[in-house]
């Protein structure tokens, strides 16, 4: 967690300088590291917000509970990962422990659904067919990302920035 609060420092100028830290710090560890930056937002429809940036071709996900006032949706892969196997599930749960041992949130961490998550598929079987639709397993850390919990809505953008990533694009 770095020292930066988004809502304060919403400027074009403070992402730059932020990401830039970022870029400093995969340079620092020598491999690249999950971005995540989290800001509580007026209420939003997670599925509306879902309809506006679907790209049929990107992996995306919609869940509700509407008894519990529940929704979230997130669309592209910031990072993405299969197995197959038996252990498909250890190998899933030590390369989510990587990628958190190095990754930086921001934000009002503590709401609902704030920072990095991650979200799984997974077949009964520990082997698919090669043909088949979906991996055996497969999580992934959406690039965009909107939950709403009761009239709480958190938006989170991640990314991940390596060593030599061009920051003021990516900004």
């Amino acid at each position: 967690i770095l020292p930066v609060n988004p809502t304060e420092n919403a400027s074009p100028e403070s992402l730059r300088g932020f990401l830039d830290q970022c870029r400093t710090r995969a340079r620092e560890a020598g491999r690249p590291r999950l971005v995540s930056i989290s800001l509580a937002v007026d209420q939003l429809d997670p599925l509306a917000v879902l309809e506006s940036i679907f790209e049929a071709d990107q992996l995306h996900f919609y869940a509700e509970r509407p008894a519990q006032g529940f929704a979230v949706a997130g669309a592209e892969a910031a990072l993405e990962f299969t197995a197959t196997g038996p252990d498909r599930f250890r190998q899933a749960r030590e390369r989510i422990a990587s990628v958190l041992a190095d990754a930086i949130a921001v934000g009002p961490l503590a709401e609902a659904f704030a920072g990095p998550h991650f979200f799984f598929a997974n077949a009964f079987a520990p082997t698919v067919p090669e043909a088949a639709p979906f991996p055996a397993l497969r999580w992934f850390v959406p690039r965009w990302q909107v939950a709403r919990l009761g009239d709480g809505t958190v938006a989170v953008a991640n990314l991940v920035i390596t060593p030599d990533a061009p920051v003021d694009l990516m900004a």
